[in-house]
């Protein structure tokens, strides 16, 4: 089983160049109900375009060490960009 240090997440835009990195995440699931994940990203890419990443496909994938264990595809239905500092947005 795996430790919870030895998890990583990580998200990969199926279109478009933006690189993320995940701070954070919550994931809803139910039977018979879509599933909602927010996620608290950040990126050295101060330029982000974010209309570009809207409606778009994306990978989230949870990690343990080099092997996935869980994928989730989805759509992007909303953004916002919080502070930027430490070279990080």
């Amino acid at each position: 089983m795996p430790r919870q240090s030895d998890l990583r997440y990580s998200l990969q835009p199926l279109v478009g160049d933006a690189a993320f990195e995940v701070v954070s995440f919550t994931l809803d699931e139910a039977l018979s109900t879509p599933f909602k994940l927010n996620l608290e990203l950040v990126s050295a890419d101060a330029d982000v375009d974010f209309a570009q990443l809207l409606d778009q496909p994306v990978l989230f994938t949870i990690w343990d060490g080099p092997r996935p264990v869980r994928y989730v595809h989805g759509l992007v239905s909303s953004f916002s960009q919080g502070d930027s500092g430490f070279s990080r947005t």
